[in-house]
């Protein structure tokens, strides 16, 4: 009877030399805009990671927090480095759209969050529209008063001087008026038919928008 020699080899891959592997899971993506999304980095064989948040912003952190303001798909993208070797994973996560519609204001001073009411539907979308096309990016509050309000929406405040002439500047258009009597000014933007009231063709400027800084009865 001819006995058999049977040889094992075993194979062990040093971590030195193995290559990364990206892998991440995320949560708080359910929750409305704004939405606090967690990042949890499961890479493995890596020293080095670069995270995408499908918008531009990026970030080196291990594991990342990214607050998203804005709702829609974002492809989330994982790259995981040790030394000239790279790994890259992608993901795409949906950030639902809040229940009211909410715009941020964004200002070197702070931050505003307006909601846009759904009793006002032309303004509303108006409004958004206007957003949408990058309409109210780098313009001034031209017209400020302490302690009752401040009003920005011309775009011929953008880049301008302190001499400029500004607050008649606007798309080019109108739109309805609309308002309640039964409505009163609080603290916050004022309603958009304040300045349609003013106006003797009960009509309202579509770019013009003002906060109240004073409550007023």
């Amino acid at each position: 009877m001819n006995s058999q020699t049977t040889l094992v080899l075993t194979l062990l891959v040093l971590s030195s030399c193995a290559k990364p592997i990206a892998d991440f899971t995320y949560s708080g993506q359910d929750s409305p805009v704004p939405a606090e999304v967690r990042f949890t980095n499961l890479s493995r064989h890596a020293d080095t990671w670069l995270w995408e948040f499908g918008n531009g912003d990026s970030s080196s952190e291990m594991n990342p927090t990214y607050s998203y303001t804005l709702s829609g798909n974002y492809t989330i993208a994982l790259t995981a480095s040790k030394g000239d070797n790279i790994h890259r994973m992608e993901k795409t996560i949906q950030i639902t759209a809040p229940v009211p519609c909410l715009v941020e204001i964004q200002t070197p001073y702070g931050n505003m969050i307006a909601e846009l009411s759904n009793e006002t539907p032309l303004h509303r979308d108006n409004f958004m529209h206007l957003v949408e096309q990058q309409f109210y990016d780098s313009l001034l509050f031209h017209r400020v008063i302490r302690n009752f309000m401040i009003q920005g929406g011309d775009p011929n405040s953008r880049g301008a001087d302190e001499s400029a002439r500004l607050g008649s500047g606007g798309p080019g258009y109108q739109i309805d008026a609309e308002f309640k009597t039964t409505w009163r000014i609080s603290k916050g933007p004022l309603p958009p038919h304040e300045w349609a009231i003013r106006s003797t063709r009960k009509r309202s400027h579509p770019a013009r928008n003002s906060i109240s800084s004073m409550a007023t009865r």
